[in-house]
């Protein structure tokens, strides 16, 4: 099987949470991200951002089969989990986007786990 290599999107900036132009370059099949938790925001898709330790940002989709519970993403989302140290199990995960009517492989989280509350 083909090696698979895409940028991640930045995660968009809000009135809490500064983004910046470096973007995290994901490589392989799967992979491991530490870093700390920028941002939580549902849109469309439920997504996450966190900043490594050179600076860059990688965002990632919710997994469908993720240990993010719903719970879990609400707290996130509400800035409970801000600043704080992750390390995200991530894989490619080929899913229907609506806004673009077609499958996309996007970067989904698999795990994650709070490294200061483990």
């Amino acid at each position: 099987m083909e090696d698979v290599s895409i940028e991640a999107k930045t995660a968009q900036a809000n009135d809490d949470h500064e983004t910046d132009d470096k973007e995290y370059i994901f490589k392989g099949k799967n992979g491991i991200v530490e870093g700390t938790l920028v941002i939580a925001q549902q849109g469309d898709y439920r997504h996450i951002a966190i900043r490594d330790s050179l600076g860059y940002l990688a965002s990632f989709y919710i997994g469908k089969n993720s240990n993010i519970t719903e719970q879990k993403f609400y707290d996130m989302e509400d800035g409970l989990y801000d600043n704080e140290k992750v390390r995200v199990f991530w894989s490619y995960e080929d899913r229907f986007i609506k806004q673009v009517g077609k499958n996309e492989k996007i970067v989904v989280v698999d795990k994650i786990e709070f490294l200061n509350r483990e």
